[in-house]
């Protein structure tokens, strides 16, 4: 408090105290914030973020019972309750909101599924059923919303389907405006036409030509700004229906995680969601053949949870793609602007179709099929930078059973940057004591080794003699190897390799 006992925070302008809350976000802090100054309590109802956990505002209503409270909703639906209110009250001013039911009423929940005689048939929680969506976005924040996250309590969303989807298409959307607009232009055009058909002046059709032109700039200029629309879109344990999704062309970011999602062959997510920049499938189930159609995608992230026959991605502006999947039968990559590639395939399939992968440099595989990977997506390729690991299963020997140490020498004789992950490292170093054979001529210009627990200096001489000249090598050590080992090791490899830059460090 001030000298005069008035409040400090008096003389912050308001626009600084509402962003200082909308930086806060949290909900509990937020009401915290409000009670502790008049400044941020009037500065709350102009607040452009706000973030709501079921399990946090339960505890607070447990508190305040405890304590001879009042009532309020009971359980966990008080998030449902509160998600309205602040929706209602922050109308336009409120850009992003984020609601988490993911851990429940004081029970934390990360399973996967859920087992039999677990289903909650409550619906306190279940933030992804159309009536709770409906709460916050058929208000005057539903149209001025740009980024929205909720993440639902997985035993009440599991086992029944849910509409957020369609209603926050209905409710967060400008495409009624965009609609309008372009009956209204369709119709001056028509007119205009018929003008000129009766006119018949060359020169009157070509004024009509630049007249529709700009007219159309100018109308999609005010269709855009007429309502801001969900730019990113995060939705996590749900199973989610496309039935009456409307398209969406505003959304750039889109986040699914864990969920089960009625689009099979996703054909309903490449018409509604034709402007993603950023796509994240994360566990998303009930696919058959997916298909991602895309064009101006360009990250994608896609941790594919069942066994589709058929992983399919079209997208000509795609630079970024993390793919993680077990075994498709077929995999389609038309992907011409990719520039970084990362791949964790259990076995790759006997249909690959990855021919248009020019601008490939950057790739990192995590398998144990590690030939067949290499074969497609390293040979034949301007590889600048890669990285090798090991699923964590991975048995001893193994990797020398899938892969001979020295086409791996061979391969990396023409890459430019060379990393080798922990489970990799520690597998390379048996293979390399098998190693028949390191003499490549070499490009490699900076390698990086993981070093596993060591008892004695490692056998490396086939690595490190395939190195280009004044290569830097970054070495890392376990943090369980002692002081000694580290010594004796940095001194033996640097009297033995001169022409090497060393860079020493360590792993845990």
């Amino acid at each position: 408090m001030s000298a005069d006992g008035g409040d400090p925070f008096d003389s912050l302008p308001a626009a600084i105290a509402a962003d200082v809350l909308g930086r806060v976000a949290d909900g509990a802090d937020i009401a915290a914030c409000r009670l502790a100054s008049r400044a941020f309590l009037a500065a709350s109802y102009a607040c452009s973020r706000v973030r709501l956990r079921a399990a946090a505002l339960a505890r607070r209503r447990s508190v305040a019972l405890a304590g001879g409270g009042g009532g309020g909703p009971p359980g966990g639906s008080a998030i449902r309750a509160a998600a309205g209110n602040a929706a209602s009250l922050l109308g336009p001013h409120l850009r992003s909101l984020e609601l988490d039911a993911s851990e429940g009423w004081g029970h934390p929940d990360d399973a996967t599924w859920v087992e039999e005689g677990e289903f909650d048939e409550g619906g306190d929680l279940h933030l992804t059923a159309r009536e709770a969506v409906v709460a916050w976005a058929d208000t005057a924040a539903g149209n001025a919303l740009r980024e929205v996250d909720v993440a639902d309590y997985w035993p009440q969303s599991c086992w029944r389907k849910a509409e957020a989807l369609p209603v926050i298409s209905h409710f967060c959307n400008s495409l009624l405006s965009l609609h309008f607009f372009t009956a209204c232009f369709m119709f001056l055009v028509v007119m205009i036409s018929l003008l000129c058909l009766f006119e018949n002046l060359v020169f009157l059709i070509f004024q009509q030509s630049i007249w529709s032109t700009l007219v159309w700039s100018q109308i999609e200029t005010s269709a855009i700004h007429a309502g801001h629309s969900i730019l990113k879109l995060r939705l996590k344990n749900a199973w989610l229906s496309v039935d009456g999704l409307k398209i969406m062309p505003n959304l750039t970011h889109l986040t699914l995680e864990f969920i089960r999602l009625d689009d099979e062959d996703l054909n309903k997510l490449n018409e509604c969601f034709p402007c993603l920049q950023i796509l994240n499938l994360i566990g998303v189930g009930g696919l058959k053949d997916p298909k991602i159609h895309l064009h101006q995608l360009k990250t994608c992230h896609w941790e594919v949870s069942n066994v589709p026959r058929s992983l399919t991605i079209r997208a000509p502006n795609l630079v970024r793609l993390e793919l993680k999947c077990v075994r498709p039968d077929m995999l389609i990559l038309d992907t011409p602007s990719m520039f970084t590639l990362k791949l964790t395939v259990d076995k790759l399939g006997p249909n690959v179709q990855a021919d248009g992968l020019v601008s490939l440099k950057n790739l990192r595989i995590e398998s144990l099929d590690l030939k067949s990977l290499l074969q497609v997506f390293a040979e034949n390729h301007d590889i600048t930078t890669l990285e090798l690991e090991l699923p964590t299963s991975t048995n001893k020997y193994e990797l020398f059973e899938a892969v001979k140490p020295e086409y791996l020498l061979q391969l990396f004789a023409g890459i430019s940057e060379v990393k080798l992950a922990p489970r990799f490292s520690c597998e390379m170093t048996h293979c390399l004591m098998l190693c028949t054979s390191n003499q490549f001529r070499s490009c490699l210009r900076r390698l990086l080794f993981h070093l596993p627990p060591l008892k004695d200096v490692p056998h490396l001489a086939p690595l490190f003699n395939n190195c280009a000249p004044s290569c830097e090598v970054t070495i890392l050590f376990h943090a369980d190897s002692s002081d000694d080992i580290r010594q004796a090791t940095t001194s033996v490899w640097t009297l033995r390799y001169p022409g090497i830059r060393w860079q020493w460090g360590t792993w845990n």
